[in-house]
């Protein structure tokens, strides 16, 4: 494969890097490129340029990028018109994409309280869950066109419950919200599994196989660490806000079966795992 990771920041760095060690041609896009292990190209762009320029004979189109905050304009200048123009200057440089796979969001589902959601459940049309369906059909429309829908990353240099167990502002709200999580080397790794397989869905959900309450998470945390479990509060802390915020139910369960039945396996299966070799690393 010949893979352009449009927006390699986060996660689509972590997809260079395991596409590079699998043998693969690699160009890493973003405005100003870090320094990037043997086998990646930089390749410095503005994903939104109108006259954007991207490599002659790329086969598989990963796009990595994320909006600048959490305003709709910046989700509808990533999704739709970044999107827009990266297709676009692909279609100028007269490339046969094989295969290309868009990183979208959970938070686009519109569940309810309890509910299990999967790839067949209803979406939000409001904020800016509209401009991420407006670019996840975008990319269903185009041959070869695969959506991933993830959930909350967290992994290296990304370990806020961690960091709110230690600092005591973690909360056991009594509201009981659930967490929805991947491992970002496990995002990296079920974009990598979707490039390369023969005949996908257009549509995956992204989640590890233990959506569970956040108290638990903290608990287990606080266990490891030998510190006191968080303390009850009718009120969710800054976590269980933010997951309000992004909009849809705060204890809805994602569901990966689709993904793994497609023969991806997880790194990081639960948030025992994940947390455990992060936990580990500190």
């Amino acid at each position: 494969m010949k893979v352009f990771v449009a927006g390699a920041g986060y996660v689509g760095l972590e997809l260079a890097r395991q596409l590079a060690a699998r043998g693969e041609r690699v160009w890493a896009a973003r405005r100003h490129p870090p320094a990037l292990e043997p086998g990646i190209t930089p390749w410095p762009c503005d994903l939104g340029d109108p006259a954007l320029v991207v490599p002659e004979g790329i086969t598989h189109l990963a796009f990595t990028a994320s909006p600048d905050s959490s305003d709709p304009s910046s989700y509808e200048r990533t999704y739709v018109e970044a999107l827009t123009r990266t297709l676009e200057a692909f279609d100028r440089a007269g490339s046969t994409l094989e295969r290309i796979v868009l990183v979208s969001s959970t938070s686009v589902f519109a569940a309810e309280d309890d509910a299990i959601v999967d790839e067949s459940s209803p979406v939000r049309s409001d904020g800016t869950a509209a401009h991420i369906v407006a670019g996840e059909s975008i990319v269903r429309a185009r041959r070869g066109g695969v959506v991933l829908r993830l959930a909350g990353i967290y992994g290296p240099e990304r370990t806020r419950m961690i960091r709110m167990v230690k600092d005591g502002t973690a909360r056991c709200a009594s509201s009981r919200p659930i967490g929805n999580r991947i491992h970002r080397d496990d995002c990296a790794g079920a974009m990598v599994h979707l490039l390369s397989h023969p005949a996908p869905a257009d549509l995956y959900v992204g989640v590890d196989r233990a959506p569970v309450e956040l108290a638990e998470v903290y608990r287990w945390i606080a266990s490891q660490l030998g510190l006191p479990a968080p303390a009850e509060s009718d009120e969710p802390d800054a976590r269980g806000r933010e997951s309000l915020a992004r909009g849809g139910s705060a204890r809805k369960r994602c569901s990966s079966r689709r993904l793994i039945e497609s023969g991806f396996a997880f790194r990081y299966p639960t948030y025992r795992e994940g947390y455990g070799a992060l936990l580990a690393g500190t």
